[in-house]
């Protein structure tokens, strides 16, 4: 039988690895084998792995991705929120962490909400990233609540090291708060609450949003911060 790894391997595509390792910087290189995603969705469903899937740590970047994939499609909210706080600590980038938000969740959201709440204040990096990506992705619309936004300028960024992936995503949400609770969101541009880089790429992300008109474009141009912040 033909075990995870073997399968992985036998998909291994160096040219998507090239690739994979500059999109991914922050990971070595030793630890991309070179699979597509469209292949390892496929994986994720297959019975025969999962075993080897939830058996940590890994090794692989694509053994963390199918990871999560597998989590995605776990229909009791229960075992899913088990499985995301085994894998989540040992998540060390964005390409895992990103885009793997359970279906589950979207059924639960009173229990999620909560959950959100209190891992916004975890001190791994990957951990908030995934619940802002959690709270973006299913909490800005009819179920918006502004506590939301006061529990992401709550988020200590100096406790991280190289907190640029975090900010980043913070920037993201932001955007997305102007593009769809333009009130609230401007609210925290105009009072400057979030630190220079954050202000600077939340407005440009905006800028660059075809769902928020030109006055309103020109409107948060305004609020750009002089100070420049690298990493």
């Amino acid at each position: 039988m033909v075990n995870l790894l073997e399968e992985l391997f036998k998909h291994q595509d160096l040219a998507y690895k090239e690739f994979t390792e500059k999109l991914i910087p922050t990971i070595p290189k030793d630890s991309v084998i070179g699979v597509r995603l469209p292949i390892l969705r496929k994986m994720a469903k297959k019975r025969e792995f999962e075993k080897e899937i939830y058996e940590l740590p890994h090794r692989y970047l694509e053994e963390y991705q199918i990871h999560l994939m597998a989590i995605q499609n776990i229909k009791d909210i229960n075992l899913c929120i088990k499985k995301l706080e085994e894998v989540l600590p040992y998540v060390n980038n964005w390409a895992v962490c990103d885009g793997k938000i359970p279906t589950v969740f979207k059924s639960h959201k009173d229990k999620v909400f909560l959950l959100a709440k209190k891992n916004l204040k975890s001190k791994n990096l990957y951990v908030v990233r995934f619940y802002l990506n959690v709270l973006m992705a299913l909490y800005l619309d009819e179920d918006f609540k502004t506590e939301i936004l006061d529990w992401v300028l709550a988020i200590d960024l100096n406790q991280f090291k190289e907190p640029y992936y975090l900010k980043m995503v913070i920037a993201w949400f932001m955007a997305t708060v102007l593009a769809k609770q333009w009130e609230q969101g401007f609210a925290v541009i105009q009072q400057m609450k979030l630190d220079p880089w954050t202000q600077n790429k939340a407005i440009q992300k905006a800028r660059e949003s075809y769902r928020i008109p030109k006055e309103k474009k020109e409107l948060l141009n305004r609020y750009k911060n002089s100070v420049k912040e690298y990493f």
